[in-house]
């Protein structure tokens, strides 16, 4: 609560924030096997405001994913991630 707590105190002390900023590919149920993954710029937040827990895939986040796949070539291997 920023009416509570500093920015400052928020960023060093803030379990919560610690566990959004270390999550990765491999805590996402349903993204580690898919092949738009180099596509998919997958945010925590945009599945947060339709309601589902932050690691939850949601399907606008695939849709992007998918034309990013029709449309660009990929920055980084798979293997990468």
């Amino acid at each position: 609560n920023i009416y509570n707590n500093s920015l400052t105190a928020i960023w060093n002390d803030s379990k919560e924030l610690h566990k959004i900023q270390e999550y990765c590919w491999k805590d996402c149920k349903g993204c580690l096997s898919c092949n738009k993954r180099p596509y998919c710029v997958r945010c925590g937040a945009m599945s947060y405001i339709v309601g589902h827990h932050y690691l939850e895939n949601v399907a606008e986040t695939c849709l992007l994913a998918d034309i990013r796949a029709n449309n660009y070539i990929p920055r980084k291997k798979m293997e990468t991630y």
